[in-house]
């Protein structure tokens, strides 16, 4: 998942095939498609359909075998789960170059405030930065 604030798709692309923001394939956005019924322009999490000008090929630099299936399962209240993403690294905002992840225990849905369709997670260490939201996680390792 892909989330962004303000206009799409022109200074944007996919890189697929690497942990390391300068490392992987980059993949340039030919439209994005915008459903009905979502709040586009929203910063929060919307739908959004991304169109790429080539096909994603997979082969060695693009494992395969890295893709993790989504699944349809939210986690329970207390579940632990691994969050992922390139999020602020410090207060100036810094992105991180390379993927980090970090131990969460999910809250139940009135555990915390929050967008409809999204989840919670707390840590007592670690936290989700400015570049983290729509971030992947992994629980019960899928």
């Amino acid at each position: 998942m892909i989330c962004w604030c303000g206009d799409q798709g022109d200074d944007f692309i996919i890189k697929v095939g690497s942990y390391e923001a300068a490392g992987g394939i980059a993949y340039e956005i030919e439209k994005v498609l915008q459903p009905g019924g979502y709040m586009h322009g929203h910063c929060g999490c919307n739908m959004e359909l991304i169109v790429l000008e080539k096909n994603i090929t997979f082969n060695d630099p693009e494992n395969p075998s890295a893709i993790i299936d989504i699944s349809g399962e939210r986690p329970f209240e207390g579940q632990e789960c691994i969050a992922a993403g390139f999020g602020a690294i410090d207060t100036a905002g810094t992105p991180s170059q390379i993927l980090l992840q970090s131990q969460m225990t999910s809250l139940s849905d009135s555990g915390c405030v929050k967008e409809e369709d999204q989840l919670c997670f707390v840590s007592e260490i670690q936290s989700f930065a400015g570049g983290d939201s729509g971030a992947g996680y992994i629980y019960n390792g899928i």
